[in-house]
């Protein structure tokens, strides 16, 4: 037997603090990051070669249907990462940049935490203020996980798109 889950749309969470204008050059960025998303099950896909409770076949299944029998797929997940972002240097107060991030994930019904990494690409535009506006997507992967089933899952992967308003602070 053998399956796939198909979870739908969520909005996460986030913190991250960071460092930059720490290197001679002033393209690198640190961080430490915090997200959280809520992944809620839509629907799951169950390929059988038969047996003696399931016909040989593939089914679908809705995640109402399987909490009537007492599966709950739901899952929070946060991932904590070490990050390091390179600016390219283009002038003005526009930076665009592109990133890296290795950490650990806690997938709520796992067994344990998990290997995670995440590459971003974004811009930050800087203001007068001491504030800036950015916009980044990244692409998360979180290593195979064993539920408290005992079901294993391959590697998952997830894209968040962050809009950010910040604040920089000297020292």
């Amino acid at each position: 037997m053998s399956g796939a889950l198909k979870y739908g749309s969520t909005l996460g969470l986030g913190l991250e603090v960071g460092l930059r204008n720490f290197e001679e050059h002033n393209v690198l960025r640190a961080s430490l990051s915090w997200h959280f998303a809520g992944a809620e099950l839509d629907s799951a896909s169950i390929t059988t070669n038969g047996g003696s409770e399931l016909a040989s076949g593939s089914y679908v299944v809705s995640s109402a249907e399987l909490k009537s029998v007492g599966l709950n797929f739901d899952n929070d997940i946060h991932v904590v990462l070490a990050n390091l972002y390179y600016e390219l240097p283009i002038g003005m107060d526009l930076f665009p940049y592109v990133g890296l991030g290795l950490g650990v994930a806690d997938v709520e019904n796992a067994d344990g935490t998990s290997a995670a990494g995440a590459v971003s690409l974004g811009l930050r535009i800087e203001r007068p203020d001491e504030t800036y506006w950015a916009l980044r997507y990244q692409r998360f992967a979180i290593g195979s996980i064993t539920d408290k089933l005992g079901i294993t899952y391959g590697d998952i992967g997830f894209d968040i798109i962050t809009v950010t308003v910040g604040m920089n602070f000297s020292l």
